[in-house]
């Protein structure tokens, strides 16, 4: 990847390494980090670790279809060009685009990308993303995700409150 990572993360403690996944539990915030790239998936694994996410990891569009068919993630970053695909030719872009609102729904998926700007609104909707991070901005990661998980957790109390008032 001509994108090297060249990112210091200053942390209190050192977490686990990205190669040993967390258990998650049923009231666990999780996230699957779709990521072939060793510097990558450290610093998203630290980045995700320390806004509270147990983590699992996938290095292939395989690996990663098995995950999210086993699992619902609340949060999913993904490589644009895992195992150096292109977006065209990306298997769990895809698969994210034909997913039911069902499947979906409450999986925040992040794909980061060098083909379109940080915060490419129309661009995410395109490709059936909620986020698009650039790699030159993914030193930001968790300044960017934040205000899409709160606003995507503000989105389901609303829907939620309404439910209770039809009922």
């Amino acid at each position: 990847m001509s994108n090297a990572l060249r990112i210091q993360v200053p942390t209190a403690q050192t977490p686990p390494a990205a190669n040993q996944e967390d258990r998650i539990g049923r009231d666990d915030r999780s996230a699957l980090v779709c990521c072939h790239e060793p510097a990558y998936l450290e610093f998203l694994t630290t980045q995700l670790r320390t806004a509270g996410y147990k983590v699992h990891h996938a290095g292939t569009h395989q690996q990663g279809a098995q995950r999210l068919a086993g699992r619902a993630y609340h949060l999913t970053v993904l490589l644009e060009n895992l195992e150096g695909c292109s977006l065209d030719t990306n298997g769990l872009l895809r698969q994210f685009s034909t997913m039911g609102t069902d499947e979906r729904r409450g999986n925040l998926v992040v794909l980061l990308c060098q083909s379109y700007a940080t915060g490419d609104e129309l661009s995410a909707y395109a490709l059936s993303v909620d986020l698009l991070i650039n790699y030159t901005d993914v030193a930001q990661f968790n300044a960017l995700v934040a205000p899409m998980v709160e606003e995507r957790q503000e989105g389901d109390r609303h829907f939620a409150a309404v439910l209770g008032k039809a009922a």
